[in-house]
């Protein structure tokens, strides 16, 4: 049932995501473009993902930490390179500034899924959110947010600059507890890490591979649409 969780979510991920890419607000050459890549490169990072995950590569836990080397590291590049690079500044001004933030939701999902971990024995309770993740107050609040702010414009500017880098921090809130788990838990108390090898293999890998990354990039898209073409 869990691993159904995971796959479902991945689905309507993918599903909304092509969705919004063939409505955007682009030349009918470019909306395919976008699609294409988008569908090309979802298919190849999941096929470099179930290989590694395949070869056992994750399920040593050690320093140095494989999952941040060979599946998150790579993520942020590609993130960085999306929003420093001027090849997807037509993308930015195509999407509904509101559809990123009403997407963020999906961090509700990602929360029970974690639980599920958690409840599964595979991780114990800190990054959950019956522990210090409260990273399920962004998934609650995104379609709030993108309703009053970004489509009827009644909140300040200020509170969706605030909420977007609140956002943000909450991300690197789980992403520590996750961290000191695996690498430092004597600072939660754990003599060896608590969290067990079977969470570096499919589809658990989805919450560092995809998840954490996707929710990440939204929150870069938000501020970025925000700074260069002035939504706030």
């Amino acid at each position: 049932m869990l691993s159904l969780g995971f796959g479902l979510l991945l689905f309507m991920l993918i599903l909304l995501i092509l969705t919004a890419l063939s409505k955007a607000d682009l030349s009918a050459a470019l909306r395919k473009k976008y699609v294409r890549g988008f569908a090309a490169g979802t298919a190849l990072w999941l096929m470099y993902m179930a290989t590694l995950a395949g070869a056992g590569v994750f399920k040593n836990l050690e320093p140095p930490p494989r999952i941040v080397l060979f599946l998150i590291f790579p993520a942020f590049v590609f993130i960085a390179y999306f929003f420093w690079s001027k090849k997807f500044e037509a993308l930015l001004r195509g999407i509904p500034p509101a559809w990123p933030v009403y997407l963020q939701s999906f961090r509700i999902a990602v929360e029970l899924l974690i639980l599920g971990v958690f409840l599964k024995g595979l991780a114990t309770f800190e990054p959950t959110l019956e522990g210090y993740n409260f990273d399920i107050l962004a998934g609650i609040s995104a379609p709030i947010i993108a309703w009053l702010g970004f489509q009827r414009r009644v909140l300040p500017a200020w509170v969706l600059k605030y909420w977007n880098y609140a956002g943000l921090l909450l991300l690197v809130n789980v992403v520590g507890i996750f961290m000191t788990l695996m690498l430092k838990p004597t600072l939660w108390g754990y003599a060896s890490t608590p969290i067990q090898p079977e969470f570096g293999t499919m589809p658990y890998l989805l919450i560092p591979a995809i998840f954490m990354p996707l929710a990440v990039f939204l929150h870069f898209f938000t501020g970025a649409v925000a700074a260069k073409f002035v939504v706030f």
